[in-house]
This record gives structure tokens, sequence and C-alpha cells, in this order.
């Protein structure tokens, strides 16, 4: 019995070794926190999740970037253990550098998938000269009614546009209640999810289930980003930056945008993995890691 107990005991010490050392910290942002994930030594490497998840889908790239990185994992403002008000005035992008400056980070890898696969493209065409790199799954670039030369008349009038449509769908889904938009939204990401779906879903559904929904219940005053991603990165004179692309071969919905990214940024490394759909990264987590860390590790001396 003695022997059985201590075998097992040691095939979980190194589990339990990389969980100690996951520290929590809770980052001040305008109207709130943001609830934060650290572990490992190295450059930092940043996770952004997608929408109506949280930090929680890097389980499977978490602790296997902590083996040569400092992994970074946070749930983005509405999302998760974060308590900061989407009815104020933000962007993600300003909450990212936020965590940075908090964290003292000059520069960091971020990798982002679908919303955090957006967010971290608005980050690039806003703070280029704070990344090491950039990867993105399942997301791109979308071109926005807008150019450089737009007045701030008409932005203006384009933000009062989008805060008057997301007050008309909050009053839409106060009737209709939150539970029914979670089970429309599960149909619908199950269905641009490959042939490992199945095997993920419960943790999928988990995460979706405990969101709060908020972003669909109030008005949301999210500030975008102007001019574009899709102008500012055309601009001249830009650092370069190393972006890694991530499309996964289900998810047909997404590759559009993921193209139109490849094209703006002609040095892109694009990767296709064929048996992934939009969470690519909890559907085909060995292959997606290989990619990444490939990745990274041409860029940080590994």
């Amino acid at each position: 019995m003695w022997r059985f107990f201590l075998f097992f005991s040691c095939a979980l010490l190194p589990h339990l070794s990389n969980a100690s050392l996951i520290q929590s910290k809770w980052i001040p942002v305008p109207g709130g926190e943001l609830y934060c994930e650290i572990s490992g030594k190295g450059q930092p490497v940043i996770l952004l999740h997608g929408y109506t998840l949280d930090r929680r889908m890097w389980d499977p790239q978490f602790l296997e970037l902590a083996k040569n990185y400092r992994a970074i994992r946070y749930d983005l403002r509405g999302y998760g253990k974060s308590r900061a008000a989407i009815d104020i005035p933000y962007s993600h992008p300003t909450d990212l550098l936020t965590l940075m400056n908090t964290l003292k980070l000059q520069r960091a890898h971020v990798i982002g998938l679908s919303l955090g696969a957006s967010e971290g493209v608005d980050f690039l065409a806003q703070y280029p000269n704070r990344l090491l790199s950039l990867t993105v799954a399942s997301g791109g670039v979308s071109p926005m009614p807008s150019s450089e030369t737009a007045t701030a008349k008409l932005r203006a009038e384009r933000a009062l546009r989008r805060l008057h449509q997301s007050i008309v769908s909050a009053e839409k889904w106060k009737k209709l209640g939150i539970d029914t938009y979670r089970r429309q939204w599960l149909s619908t990401l199950y269905s641009v999810c490959g042939p490992n779906r199945d095997a993920i879903w419960p943790q999928v559904k988990c995460m979706v289930e405990a969101w709060s929904g908020e972003q669909r219940l109030i008005a949301e005053h999210r500030i975008r980003v102007e001019p574009p991603a899709f102008i500012r990165l055309l601009q001249p004179g830009r650092p370069h930056i190393p972006v890694l692309i991530i499309i996964g071969g289900y998810d047909k919905g997404n590759t559009a945008s993921g193209l139109e990214l490849a094209r703006l940024i002609p040095n892109a490394k694009c990767v296709r993995l064929p048996n992934a759909g939009h969470l690519a990264n909890l559907e085909c987590p060995k292959k997606f890691n290989q990619t990444v860390e490939g990745f990274l590790a041409d860029f940080s001396g590994k």
C-alpha cells in the first residue's frame, strides 16, 4: 500500500509543483480590476482568450509555455473573475497596456484567439513597440468603414451608432434571457469547430455557462481603434514585428480575416491546422503548441 501511495504521490508531484508556482494578481484598471495568473520565467508571453470564454481556455498551453517563458493569462474586462465595468469608455488594448505597465513589462509576446486575436491585432496597430511578436489564431483584421481622413465628427457619429446598437441589443436580450443567448451561441460555436469538438465540449460549455453575459445585457462603451488596424498597419515607417497567423481548416468564417492580415503583413507566417476549427488551441493542442513554440523559439533564442 505504501508503495502505491509513494508512486501516486510522485506521479502527481510535477503537476502539484507547477500549480504551486502559479501566481495570482489583480491588475487595477479604470472601473475595476482584471484577474491575472502568472507562471514561469523568461520572456513574457501573454494569452488573450476568446469571446464568452475566459483564461481557462488556455489550460493546454499555459503551463507548457511556463516551462520556457513567463506565461501570463488573464480574464479580459467583462469575463471570468475580472471585475471591471464595461459601461464606461474602455478598450481591451488599453487594458493590456495597463497590465504590461503594472507588471513592468516593456515588451511581450502576445497570443490571441478569436476576440483575443482581433484585440491583439488592434494592440499591434496601436503599440507595436511593446510587442516581441504576435500570434493570431482564428481571427485577424476586418475592414471597417473608416479612413485616415475621417473627421472627428464622423468618428463620433459612428461611436454613437455603435452605442445605440448596443442599447437596442441589450433590450432584446433582457427580454429573451441570457440563457437563450448562451444556447444559440453554443450552437454557433459548435458548428465552426472541427472533428475533435465533442471531446472539448464539456470544458467549452462550462466556460460559456459561467460567462455573465453582461456584454449582451447592458450598453457597452467599448472604444474602437481609429484609424482602424487595417489602415494603421499600412502606415510607412512602422517597426517590423514577427506575426504568426493560425487558421483552422474547419473555421471557414474566420479564414478571410486571417488571410487579410497576411496580406497587410507580407512577412507574416501563416499556418493551417487542417483538423482544427475555431477553438484550435483546444481542439488540436499538441499541434497548436508545436506551431507556437517553434515560432517563439525563432525570436527568443530558445
